[in-house]
């Protein structure tokens, strides 16, 4: 799930603090979605890929608690951003975790 980034790539713009990163390949005209996390902070467990979203699921360390984690890139038309949102309530739905946006 690396796309057109490796890790010296992030670790250049990211300082020389731990990280880990996953990328969702682009959608038509989008560039693709990345998601950056201090692992001291965040531990992966899995991932979901969906049209418009990368989520990623594990245990936020500081609070001891699973959370799911969405990284969106709503589209413009009306319909599809009906779609994701749908989607989006679905995913959300299914893990009934602590949940965060941006």
């Amino acid at each position: 799930m690396t796309g057109n980034f490796n890790r010296f790539d992030i670790q250049s713009f990211w300082n020389n603090n731990p990280f880990e990163f996953a990328y969702k390949n682009s959608n038509g005209m989008s560039s693709g979605i990345l998601a950056v996390w201090d692992t001291t902070w965040f531990s992966l467990t899995n991932t979901t890929e969906g049209d418009g979203f990368l989520a990623l699921y594990g245990n936020c360390r500081h609070v001891d608690s699973i959370c799911l984690i969405v990284v969106v890139y709503a589209p413009q038309d009306y319909r599809d951003k009906m779609n994701l949102w749908n989607n989006l309530t679905k995913l959300i739905d299914t893990h009934n975790n602590l949940f965060s946006s941006c």
